[in-house]
């Protein structure tokens, strides 16, 4: 189902999609930001970037896909495609770009949260779900907009291009549209960028794990003991992050 503003794709974990990470120089990346920081930033102890990259077409004949393609679940893997580390303000840059419509996006946003709450302080953080008529319905996450991060050693951007609806939100600016055209040309979200040099496309784990949960309970429970299976995906997720 299209309308005739944007186009738009959802996507699952690697696996999920049948890919094996394949991009221009692209190689199999290890814990994201950890690894980031030791190559780029050695006078910063810890710090993270998170990038979930979404599709959004700005130009008025572009279509937007309200569909997210069914895949198995499997977890999303980081690669490396690009050897030239970026900073803003002496700080690691973060840009996530998601859909409030996104089952993916809303699984994800668990361990986006959960792993970007080590380095810095969420404000204004809601609680979604994803379309309820997609696949994996009603998928409870969070939502970034209106959000506010404040990390001493992280800059947060954050993007939600549709709601719940598949309704355009937020726009890409100029520069982080310009990452998107490079690095993802087959217009899929989630997309997760690190620094401008490591990148997670696809979900880490499928959103099938929090299938009759609310948000409520999720954020109830994010840090307690990882005693079921979806607070073990979100916190593995979140390690991937760290």
């Amino acid at each position: 189902m299209t309308n005739s503003k944007n186009n738009f794709q959802a996507k699952g974990t690697n696996h999920e999609n049948g890919q094996n990470n394949k991009r221009r120089g692209a190689t199999p990346g290890k814990r994201g930001v950890h690894k980031y920081l030791k190559y780029a930033v050695p006078l910063v102890v810890t710090a993270i970037v998170l990038i979930g990259v979404v599709h959004y077409l700005s130009s008025p004949g572009s279509k937007l896909n309200k569909v997210s393609t069914p895949l198995p679940a499997n977890i999303g893997v980081f690669v490396k495609i690009s050897s030239t580390p970026s900073l803003m303000g002496g700080k690691v840059p973060v840009l996530l770009i998601a859909s409030e419509a996104c089952p993916y996006c809303a699984a994800e946003s668990w361990a986006i949260y959960k792993a970007m709450a080590s380095y810095g302080t969420w404000t204004g953080v809601q609680y979604i779900e994803s379309n309820s008529s997609d696949i994996f319905p009603n998928t409870p996450g969070l939502t970034f907009l209106n959000s506010a991060y404040e990390s001493p050693s992280v800059v947060f951007n954050g993007f939600e291009v549709s709601n719940r609806n598949w309704e355009p939100l937020q726009k890409l600016n100029f520069s982080d549209q310009e990452l998107f055209s490079e690095y993802d040309q087959n217009k899929n979200i989630p997309f997760v960028l690190i620094g401008d040099v490591y990148l997670l496309e696809g979900s880490s784990y499928s959103p099938g794990l929090l299938k009759n949960l609310t948000p409520t309970e999720i954020m109830k429970n994010i840090s307690s003991s990882y005693n079921n299976n979806y607070l073990k995906a979100i916190d593995n997720g979140s390690n991937m992050i760290e």
